[in-house]
């Protein structure tokens, strides 16, 4: 009996998202609730259950390719009723391949769905643009704020890098010292929201953005957040 494996709900207001490493190729035998592949949204990684044992029969979607909330990305076959999965042959060894080059800047950046609109909406290359995402990925978050969407809009009409137009704008960057020292003291000044983040509410981390901003205005929002949820799950 054929199953299929469909993106499942990853959180409120998301329809689309990123397919990440399928931790089970086709023919691999998986059992009950075994994670089969990993699915990447702007705000979060969940890993997507096998709903029975069985075996992978056919996979839709690749990794780096996006899909829409309820699409079906692949097939399983359920196994017959009583008899386990067969476990999956250890494969043949291959002969050494040369290693792969290293990848270009452009090829390393990954952009997560929202992010990806506003730069193909742009036409701008994703390699312009400011990674503070898990992983180096952009997101959306990126551009989210005043002062990310200013100078989006003056990297795209300079045309110039952005640490050049940053630059230019008289923005100073800030120190990875002075940051952490800053998200440690909002975390200290903010229980109820690291009692949220610990109990799951990753979103509840966006409150300490705004007071970071206050304190100094050219804190990365990005930056903030991920710092943030760093440290308190550390």
């Amino acid at each position: 009996m054929a199953l299929e494996l469909k993106v499942p709900e990853v959180g409120e207001s998301i329809t689309e998202v990123m397919i990440g490493i399928w931790k089970k190729q086709e023919g691999d035998a998986v059992a009950t609730d075994e994670s089969v592949v990993e699915i990447e949204s702007d705000k979060a990684t969940v890993e997507l259950p096998a709903p029975g044992g069985g075996t992978i029969s056919k996979i839709l979607k690749g990794s780096g390719e996006r899909a829409t909330v309820g699409e079906v990305i692949g097939y399983m076959e359920l196994a017959s009723a009583g008899a386990a999965p067969a476990p999956t042959a250890a494969p043949a060894a291959a002969p050494p391949t040369p290693a792969a080059p290293p990848p270009t800047a452009a090829s390393a950046v990954r952009v997560m769905p929202a992010a990806a609109r506003v730069l193909g909406e742009a036409g701008v290359a994703a390699a312009a643009a400011v990674a503070t995402g898990p992983g180096g990925r952009i997101t959306k978050a990126d551009f989210d704020t005043s002062r990310g969407r200013e100078i989006f809009a003056a990297v795209l009409e300079s045309g110039k890098p952005v640490a050049e137009v940053v630059a230019g704008m008289g923005i100073a960057a800030v120190d990875e010292g002075d940051l952490r020292a800053l998200c440690e003291e909002l975390i200290a000044a903010n229980p109820k929201i690291v009692a949220d983040v610990k109990s799951g509410k990753e979103q509840a981390a966006g409150g300490l953005i705004g007071q970071a901003k206050k304190k100094n205005p050219n804190v990365n929002p990005g930056k903030v957040r991920a710092l943030a949820l760093e440290l308190i799950k550390a």
